[in-house]
């Protein structure tokens, strides 16, 4: 079965056969086939330009099968592209309706139409719309309107006719202003203005939006002017014709009176973009720039260009009002007006253009300086001679200057540039130049310069520069903040304390002892650490610290610091007796085991030491600090023991009274280091009992007062008194312990039986008699012998 496309068309034909306008064949042909041309012979010759009409109307003849072998004319212009259908590939023009400009196509060479053009100037010149209403005279002008159910056509005369339905006419008087037949165009820009345009057809002056820049002209400030300038004076005919805005709109409608119409769309050149167009030749036009708002000038290559395209700057600025912002930065605001020199606040500059229109205060941008900035020599069509800071060779060059959005790095005069710009960091003398260029360095190129210079590192490139060196060494040069506003952390060398420091630097008129690191400035110069805590270490004869070890001792007044390394071993001053000093831990950012003396304890104990700052008191081993120092335990229950000048307490022999001062007792501790002289002496029977302290655990011995008797007990090693024997034998010696006279003496007895003194007039208890003794002490009670015979059997079963 055949495509549907193919039988549809055959209908098509068939319908065309029998119709007189071939026309319909061509709309046909055209919807299935995109432009097929029909085999028809024509005459590719082009006629000569007609007189363009008035933007945006046209008015062509209706084309007929009779007419298309005529020549290319006005009426051509609304027929379809046609290929052809020969072997060739030439290029030709044609116009596009729709578009409404002409475009290039390729011709086969054979049975074209008439709207087929050797070149784009015989298209455009036969075709396209003119520039302006108002270069056209009444006389050869039609101007046909349309809108929908609605065809106007005016003939040559000054009126008007209006056709709305068959005898229905419009009557419009001449208008004062050629504009007011221009149709209105919203233009372009952000604005949105009230305006009023002419309606010609409805001879009413009517309200748009104007956006600012752009138009036909056909735009007033109010609705009097527009009346006054339009000559609104006419009556409008029953219906009120209300115009829509132009769009694009082709009309097939006819009359029996009047020819098909054809509605061209509005096309603001203005709007339009720049088209450099396709060709070999190169022709200096002019174009509108939307963007800058100005007319500039390109090249344009002859052909396929659009309406965006002026013969000369005049044409295209009479054409398009040129209203550029004279600042490169726009801020939104209201540019106010300024003067050469004169400041405009902050975050702003005086920008000097060809005009005072166009100086003004503009927006500079932030955190840059002016003489940092970039050539600009901006935009427009002046020529001014201006002045402008080069940084790389860091001088003031000459410019031509457009006029407009430029930078701030724009100077009047060289000396005006110079005294902005040009800036020496050195502190003696100019920075050395080359071939009259200034040179630049850095930290990592600071060879370029030569000898006798050093490169001066500033805040910034332009300040980084080599300037005259001062003397032999860096190390050897006072420390200069130097000059200016920047605050730079740099590091110098102290040559008193044998290190580098920080400072602040201003950024100018500085010298050599001037490092942006301290590793860089510890690398030039001769840096050594200073462990010591006070003062500085003993210095050899090549000024460098005297390094100290077992075999290269101190002098007197210093003692041998234990640094880290060799370099920190050094000697360093006495603060006194390590053994009374307080621990430091220093101040470096080491981690060393050390060892130490406490006073209180008496005992050396652990610590970290960081390496630097520290005292005498810092021992490598433990056996050290306690070979240097008096370590011991105090055993007594109270205040300090009697010590030898050694600082160690004074041994002593608890069986012999004389071994402590008078002042003083013999601690009988468990072992040597725990017998010693104790303060507080007293007579040890009158003590009571103290077992003391400590984890041990030693029979002993003490005086009970009560009882009269030495009893046993368990001493624990430490803080226990005088009433510390270590035999029983010890005890009763030093102490008054009861004898008893009674002839029965058994332990038993004698630990829980208590002797009641006896005599002539106080008798004894029932089972006991007096024993009459030597004295009063051993006149007592005693027990008879035969209870305490009894009792003792008793006791022994």
């Amino acid at each position: 079965m055949p495509p549907l496309r193919w039988t549809f068309l055959v209908l098509c034909a068939v319908v065309a056969v029998r119709t007189a306008d071939d026309s319909l064949i061509d709309s046909f042909k055209t919807m299935f086939f995109g432009n097929e041309p029909e085999k028809t012979n024509n005459n590719d010759s082009a006629a000569p330009p007609q007189n363009n009409p008035p933007i945006s109307y046209h008015q062509y003849a209706a084309t007929s099968s009779s007419s298309r072998s005529q020549p290319p004319s006005g009426q051509s212009c609304t027929l379809p592209r046609q290929i052809g259908t020969g072997p060739y590939r030439i290029p030709r023009w044609y116009y596009n309706p729709v578009r409404g400009r002409c475009e290039l196509f390729y011709w086969s060479g054979c049975c074209g139409n008439g709207n087929n053009f050797q070149t784009f100037q015989t298209c455009q010149s036969t075709c396209e719309v003119a520039n302006s209403i108002s270069s056209q005279t009444s006389s050869s002008s039609q101007i046909v309107f349309s809108t929908p159910h609605l065809s106007v056509f005016q003939p040559s005369s000054t009126q008007i006719d209006v056709l709305f339905q068959p005898n229905h006419y419009l009557s419009m008087p001449p208008v004062l202003c050629s504009c007011c037949l221009r149709p209105y165009s919203e233009g372009y820009g952000s604005s949105n203005l009230l305006r009023f345009y002419y309606d010609a057809p409805t001879k009413t002056c009517r309200q748009f939006i104007y956006k600012g820049m752009g138009g036909y002209g056909n735009q007033f400030e109010n609705e009097q002017k527009c009346r006054n300038s339009c000559g609104v004076s006419g009556t409008i005919a029953p219906q009120t014709l209300a115009t829509p805005p132009p769009t694009l709109l082709m009309t097939t409608q006819t009359t029996t009176t009047l020819p098909p119409v054809v509605y061209l769309p509005t096309v603001d050149p203005c709007s339009q973009d720049k088209e450099a167009g396709v060709g070999a030749v190169q022709i200096p036009r002019f174009f509108f720039n939307k963007d800058t708002r100005l007319c500039e000038q390109f090249q344009y290559f002859g052909t396929g260009g659009n309406r965006n395209n002026f013969q000369t700057l005049e044409e295209c600025q009479s054409q398009c009002p040129e209203s550029p912002n004279p600042c490169a930065v726009s801020s939104g605001a209201t540019l106010a007006p300024c003067a050469p020199g004169q400041g405009c606040g902050t975050g702003s500059y005086c920008h000097v253009g060809a005009q005072t229109q166009t100086t003004v205060c503009c927006p500079k941008p932030a955190a840059v300086d002016r003489c940092q900035q970039p050539l600009n020599v901006g935009i427009g069509n002046s020529n001014l001679q201006r002045w402008y800071f080069n940084p790389l060779t860091q001088q003031c060059q000459t410019c031509t200057y457009r006029g407009l959005q430029g930078n701030e790095n724009n100077f009047l005069s060289q000396n005006e540039c110079e005294q902005s710009c040009l800036v020496n960091p050195c502190k003696i003398g100019s920075p050395f130049r080359s071939q009259g260029i200034t040179v630049q360095c850095s930290a990592n190129s600071p060879t370029v310069c030569p000898a006798g210079y050093y490169c001066h590192l500033g805040a910034d490139q332009t300040t980084s520069v080599c300037c005259q060196a001062l003397g032999n060494s860096p190390c050897e040069e006072e420390m200069t903040q130097g000059e200016g506003s920047a605050a730079l952390t740099r590091f110098y060398y102290d040559a008193l304390q044998r290190k580098c420091l920080a400072f602040n630097y201003l950024g100018l008129k500085g010298n050599r002892n001037n490092f942006q690191s301290k590793e860089h400035c510890e690398s030039t110069c001769p840096v050594w650490i200073n462990p010591c805590a006070i003062g500085q270490p003993v210095m050899t004869p090549q000024q460098k610290p005297f390094q100290c070890h077992q075999g290269a001792t101190c002098s007197s007044g210093y003692f041998c610091h234990l640094g880290f390394d060799d370099a920190t071993t050094v000697c360093c001053q006495s603060e006194g007796d390590p053994c009374s000093l307080v621990v430091k831990e220093g101040n470096g950012n080491h981690h060393l085991s050390r060892w130490f003396y406490n006073q209180k304890t008496r005992q050396c104990q652990p610590f970290t030491y960081t390496g630097q700052g520290g005292n005498e008191n810092n021992f490598l081993l433990r056996e050290h600090c306690e070979a240097t120092c008096p370590v011991w335990i105090n055993a007594c229950p109270s205040g300090e023991p009697y010590l030898l000048p050694n600082g160690k307490p004074q041994p002593c022999d608890s069986t012999n009274p004389n071994a402590c001062p008078l002042t003083h007792w013999c601690h009988p501790g468990p072992d040597a280091s725990t017998t010693m002289c104790c303060p507080g002496r007293a007579d040890p029977c009158t003590n009571t009992l103290a077992q003391g302290e400590g984890p041990l655990s030693v029979t002993r011995y003490y005086f009970n007062a009560q009882s009269r008797t030495c009893d046993e007990f368990m001493f624990r090693g430490l803080k226990g008194n005088s009433n510390n024997f270590n035999s029983l034998a010890e005890c009763e010696k030093a102490c008054p312990v009861q004898q008893n006279p009674c002839p029965i003496t058994m332990s038993s007895l004698k630990h829980s039986a208590k002797l009641v003194p006896c005599s002539a007039t106080k008798s004894c208890p029932s089972q006991q008699w007096c024993h009459y003794g030597e004295t009063k002490e051993t006149t007592v009670c005693c027990p008879n012998g035969k209870f305490s015979i009894s009792l003792f059997f008793k006791l022994k079963e």
